[in-house]
């Protein structure tokens, strides 16, 4: 609010009931000067009834009056805070009163008229800020609303501001085709077709795929991107991976032949060994529109690693990791600084400096750029990330393509010799005899026993291996088998879960087990699963037995997203519904239901997973959310209710069940709540008075003869 409509609006309150602006627009525009500071009082008096043509030639007036302030207000400021004094503490109109102590700094607005608007833009401008605050000026609400918005400083919502009021939004930027796109447009089309060509020999993975829920792709497909787009055969591989959704399936690719016609016949390329340079020609020729690339596929030895080798992103989004005027650049002198204090540090420790280690030679030097990006094939050597892909590019080429091997440090390479295996047995017993040593440990010490001193390393390897009770006995306890795809399925719950679990998930669920009770009931666990005459049941009693003796916990992998933790947390729970057992007084069985608590943003994804993969649960839920209306209405526990337990008469009779100790069913149902929403609805406040003691905390305590609460003198 500023003082120009604090100004008018009082006059304009008077003349504005019934009329319309066309009239006074009209005034202004045919003879703008007669309406210019003219008093309009004196030569057309307004009374009750006065025509609406006198009206409109006070509105003229008034709305030139009004564009003249503004810029005074816009161009004069330093008379605006007296100024919004005085017609704040004289402003009365309609009986509306304003606080006199405010002291708003609205901004001027920009009246215009702005390139190629009609001079008449600018009056309307104004009559439109009278006319809103003729709507903001409503006696019932002023009080309430519009003065107490004042008072605290509150922005009218940008919503409600006049259009033209509005802060500029940002312009559009004009965005220039991405580089690829560019050079894909300038590329003649071409059509290359993948075709799986020994998919029968791999129908045990595609059917254990088929049974893990993995989407199975087609054995021929058209490849959607162009090859002459990417950097290097290793990226082409990856995108060929992607296609056959190769990491979930977990094969990999063996090997990749092109074929085309070309005027001397059918041509067939093994472009896995091949310069990628020599391929993009093959794909550059002009007789050749469609090119096969048939590809082989194998079972990679361990599912887990990533088979993708290439570090350069696809084609598609490469050019936005591609930084120009926002480029980052490294600090080069603190890095030299950092690597003469490395270098000293290598020397005072008697360690070779790292030019004796060995470095990687710099680029060779040339009179112009030009020359550099001859003799280096394009790439500009003297930046990091060229001289990256000049690197790669030449161990591309020395190794014909070759793929580094990756190596785990629990598994040994796959295809080594008989001979390889023993040296790398021996060599291991050699390094853990000379760990023993250094650390100052016999084997042969009465105290620390051979078995007990590798209990100890593994204990302290910081891998998942150490998540719960071995894994070869928690197998064996719910007769789980390992699939092709790494995961382990039990057949003890084969009828309570539908999902397959990680080594981690299984010992640590079982673990958070057994630091419930301190030992599973093998009986129970055979008795509720249906499994008293398997013919594995003598196993599961004595992989039972071993648990309870050697009393190893479990934990739940926490740290990081991605670990399982869901399901790791149900299997847990659903062992937990089948062991636990409590009595009432009399003896008889009780049922509970679990609580799950966790965050709002959370609870679609536990209960799309307990639907999903977990029929033994029930889900309910204790919340309240549009978004599951539709879906769990009649699976929602009412506020009333929850808030009333253990009083049922306002719980649904459909849901009472969850609370009858006596029915069985209960053990089975997860409450799925938030933090907040459980406390709101379960929580109680209990005040306590002691006799003897101020319900207020003293302010002074005599013995210390300090202020312990800061209250009023």
């Amino acid at each position: 609010m500023s003082w120009p409509l604090l100004k008018a609006y009082p006059r304009f309150s008077k003349i504005s009931v019934g009329l319309a602006r066309k009239t006074a627009f009209r005034l202004i525009h045919e003879s703008e000067n007669d309406y210019l500071d003219v008093d309009a009082d004196q030569k057309w008096p307004v009374e009750e009834n006065s025509p609406t043509s006198v009206r409109s030639r006070h509105l003229a007036c008034l709305l030139l009056d009004l564009e003249t302030d503004l810029k005074k207000y816009r161009f004069e400021p330093e008379e605006n805070s007296e100024k919004n004094k005085n017609f704040f503490k004289n402003f009365k109109c309609d009986d509306l009163e304003l606080p006199s102590e405010v002291d708003p700094k609205a901004p001027p607005p920009d009246l215009g008229p702005h390139p190629r608007e009609h001079r008449l833009e600018a009056i309307n401008r104004c009559f439109c800020l009278l006319k809103y605050m003729k709507g903001t000026c409503q006696l019932k609400s002023w009080n309430t609303r519009f003065v107490h918005g004042l008072e605290t400083r509150i922005s009218v919502d940008q919503s409600y501001v006049p259009r033209w009021m509005r802060e500029a939004e940002p312009a559009t930027i004009a965005i220039d085709p991405l580089a690829q796109v560019t050079a894909a447009d300038k590329l003649t089309p071409i059509e290359v077709t993948l075709r799986w060509r020994n998919r029968d020999k791999l129908e045990n993975i595609l059917d254990q795929a088929v049974e893990n829920n993995i989407d199975l792709p087609s054995q021929n497909l058209k490849f959607t991107q162009d090859p002459r787009l990417f950097t290097s055969i290793f990226s082409f591989k990856d995108a060929i991976r992607r296609a056959y959704n190769c990491q979930e399936l977990g094969i990999d690719i063996k090997d990749l032949r092109l074929r085309y016609n070309s005027a001397e016949g059918e041509v067939e390329k093994n472009i896995l060994t091949e310069s990628w340079e020599e391929a993009i020609e093959v794909f550059n020729s002009k007789e050749v529109e469609k090119y096969f690339a048939d590809v082989a596929f194998e079972e990679v030895d361990d599912p887990e690693t990533s088979i993708f080798e290439s570090p350069d992103p696809p084609p598609e989004v490469r050019t936005f990791f591609e930084l120009e005027d926002s480029e980052v650049k490294l600090n080069n002198s603190d890095i030299s600084n950092r690597t003469i204090g490395l270098k000293e540090y290598l020397e005072d420790g008697g360690i070779s400096p790292m030019d004796e280690i060995g470095t990687a030679p710099k680029p060779k030097k040339f009179a112009t750029k030009a020359e550099l990006l001859n003799y280096y094939g394009g790439y500009d050597v003297e930046t990091e990330e060229g001289r990256r892909q000049w690197q790669r590019k030449l161990l591309a080429n020395q190794s014909c393509n070759a793929r580094a091997a990756r190596l785990k440090l629990e598994k040994l390479p796959k295809g080594l010799t008989g001979a390889q295996k023993e040296s790398i047995t021996v060599a291991q017993e050699l390094m853990h005899q000379k760990a023993i040593e250094e650390e100052h440990f016999s084997v042969t010490h009465k105290e620390v026993s051979d078995p007990e001193y590798y209990l100890h390393q593994q204990a302290f390897s910081g891998t998942d291996n150490r998540s719960g009770p071995p894994l070869d006995v928690c197998m064996r306890l719910l007769i789980a088998k390992e699939g092709k795809n790494g995961k382990y399925k039990s057949e003890l719950l084969e009828n309570f879960v539908n999902c397959s679990f990680y080594h981690y998930q299984v010992s640590g669920a079982i673990g958070l087990v057994l630091k419930l009770y301190g030992k599973i009931d093998a009986e129970t666990l055979l008795k509720k699963t249906g499994s008293m005459k398997h013919a594995q049941a003598d196993d599961v009693r004595k992989a039972a037995a071993e648990l309870q003796d050697l009393c190893i916990h479990g934990a739940l992998l926490a740290d990081e997203t991605g670990f399982g933790k869901t399901k790791q947390a149900l299997l847990g729970a659903l062992l937990h519904t089948i062991l636990y057992v409590e009595s009432d007084e009399q003896g008889k069985r009780c049922h509970k239901p679990m609580l799950l608590v966790v965050p709002p943003t959370l609870i679609s994804q536990w209960l799309a997973e307990i639907r999903l993969n977990w029929p033994c649960f029930t889900p309910l839920l204790s919340y309240e959310d549009a978004a599951f209306r539709t879906g769990m209405e009649l699976s929602t526990l009412p506020h009333v209710a929850m808030r009333e337990l253990p009083d049922l008469q306002s719980m649904p009779t459909r849901l009472r069940y969850v609370f009858d100790v006596q029915n069985k069913a209960a053990r089975r149902v997860i409450i799925i709540t938030s933090y907040t929403t459980h406390k709101n609805r379960t929580g109680r406040v209990v005040e306590e008075c002691t006799p003897g003691k101020p319900h207020t905390p003293r302010r002074f305590d005599p013995e210390t003869k300090e202020r312990s609460f800061q209250g009023a003198s």
